[in-house]
């Protein structure tokens, strides 16, 4: 019964830690939206946000974008502690600390 408790404590446990990201993630992407909605000229540039777009294999998820005369700007909001590197060309990203 004991063994029982403490995997019951631990599955709500990591229930928490998983739903604990979802708003970190969402408080990010919404101060990037009111960033680029009150910073930049709306005669000039327009702003598109949480936008689903159809796939192939389903469907994708943009965070943010700007379109402007001086081209379309892809934002990709991570809320994340320390640095990322990364370039157009890399696979993967990587995290530091």
């Amino acid at each position: 019964m004991e063994l029982v408790f403490w995997l019951l404590i631990g599955v709500l446990f990591v229930t928490a830690l998983i739903k604990a990201a979802t708003p970190k993630a969402v408080v990010g992407e919404r101060r990037v939206q009111r960033l680029t909605d009150r910073r930049l000229n709306q005669d000039v540039y327009r702003s598109l946000h949480d936008l689903i777009l159809p796939t192939p294999g389903g469907s994708t998820q943009i965070d943010h974008v700007i379109v402007s005369q001086f081209g379309v700007f892809v934002i990709e909001t991570k809320s994340l502690i320390g640095c990322i590197f990364g370039d157009k060309r890399s696979r993967h990203w990587t995290q530091t600390l």
